[in-house]
């Protein structure tokens, strides 16, 4: 066994010991999405779907967010596979149209938890998750060029979205919002499986490029077998936030009555 194949075991086998103590039980082997989700939304239950008397791991606009962002991110490394380039002034326009519609929902929602506050319109769930997925389009379409700037040294340089691309991905995103609009009992443990991944896929990418510019590898890698290392260390990295996230929220909600979100 080479050096480099030894030390990348033990690197994982801390990574895991330390994913038990922090935040069991650990999610990879488990599929724990409510302990991923618990570190990035507030779940509460009057802004979340229940499936099958169950509540999703992510309130209606996290599981937007995140399946959508999981997806696009899916579907731009099989279309277009190591684009480095930021997209077109036209889509990145749309991309902050996106997001901007999601934060003004965001707000008005926000605004309704507030006693006294004046709300536009009464906040739905559907309209969450709907405006939920058109912001996680735009952040995988973002965070797509980002990370493949960092890491690759043979990255192509054409635009990671065009607009017939966004086109597509707006469809995407559809799709899961009427997927999770149907509430249909078998669709429970595939979506907070799905919605978990998104979790740890998009905190481990921006983890991954941290890492590796942390160690001033930028644009140095070929092959997914040459940037694994980094991808453990990322998702160590990954474990150990969520994991003293939870700690926290746990910490100031159990003792001192702080509720979070």
């Amino acid at each position: 066994m080479s050096r480099r194949a030894a030390g990348l075991g033990v690197v994982a086998l801390v990574a895991l010991l330390i994913a038990f103590i922090v935040m069991p039980p650990w999610p990879i082997v488990l599929l724990d999405a409510n302990t991923l989700a618990y570190a990035v939304c507030h779940r509460i239950p009057s802004h979340s779907f229940s499936i099958a008397g169950h509540q999703l791991p992510l309130c209606a606009r996290c599981t937007g967010i995140y399946l959508s962002a999981l997806a696009t991110l899916a579907a731009l490394a099989t279309v277009r596979p190591k684009a480095r380039t930021f997209p077109g002034g036209p889509v990145l326009g749309l991309f902050l149209l996106f997001i901007a519609v999601m934060g003004v929902d965001g707000l008005n929602s926000l605004l309704t938890l507030i006693p006294g506050a004046p709300s536009a319109y009464e906040p739905r769930n559907w309209l969450r998750l709907l405006t939920g997925a058109f912001d996680g389009v735009a952040m995988g379409g973002i965070l797509f060029p980002l990370f493949n700037m960092t890491v690759w040294c043979d990255g192509r340089d054409v635009p990671a979205v065009t607009g017939r691309i966004l086109a597509g991905l707006a469809l995407l995103a559809l799709a899961i919002s009427a997927v999770v609009l149907s509430e249909a009992p078998w669709l429970l443990w595939p979506l907070a499986v799905l919605s978990g991944l998104g979790v740890l896929t998009l905190v481990g990418l921006l983890n991954v490029a941290l890492v590796v510019i942390a160690t001033r590898r930028e644009g140095s890698f070929r092959t997914l077998a040459e940037l694994a290392p980094f991808v453990v260390y990322g998702l160590l990295l990954t474990f150990v936030e969520l994991g003293a996230i939870n700690l926290l929220r746990h910490w100031l909600e159990s003792s001192l009555g702080v509720v979070v979100g």
